[in-house]
């Protein structure tokens, strides 16, 4: 039964480009392996202008989107992970929490200092939410922190 429930493990992240998303898509992938999952990669879009204040995080172009997310599926996959790319053309928030439903995700990385987004995935999203802070001790690098309950 464990092995059941290893083998349908969805981890979703973001991915714009950054230092920190590329981070946070390294932590799903490793939570991935452990759990023999799959890594959920979701970049979201919109044309420069639009309501650009509700869309934090999202790429302005598609071919940036295309390329973002080349980068990181290729990066992964190389590794013998098990990736699937998502582009959404809506804000971030909905991007993500849409993926997370449609693949039945057990958690959302969310990247070191995007604490608004991982505010608001804790209120709209049906899985767990960790989002990677920098560990100030004695191990650099990053750890989970929980902002959400969980139901794994």
């Amino acid at each position: 039964m464990l092995e059941t429930l290893a083998s349908t493990t969805n981890i979703v992240v973001p991915a714009d480009g950054s230092p920190a998303a590329e981070a946070a898509a390294w932590y799903a992938g490793a939570v991935a392996e452990a759990r023999r999952g799959t890594v959920h990669v979701v970049a979201a879009w919109e044309p420069p202008g639009a309501r650009a204040q509700e869309l934090a995080r999202t790429l302005g172009r598609r071919a940036e989107v295309d390329a973002v997310l080349a980068d990181v599926e290729g990066a992964l996959g190389a590794a013998g992970l098990t990736v699937n790319g998502h582009v959404r053309r809506c804000g971030l928030v909905a991007a993500l929490c849409a993926v997370a439903s449609e693949h039945d995700a057990e958690l959302i990385v969310v990247p070191a200092g995007w604490v608004s987004l991982a505010r608001e995935l804790r209120w709209r999203a049906e899985c767990r939410v960790d989002m990677l802070v920098v560990d100030s001790g004695r191990h650099p690098g990053f750890r989970p922190f929980p902002v959400a309950s969980s139901r794994l």
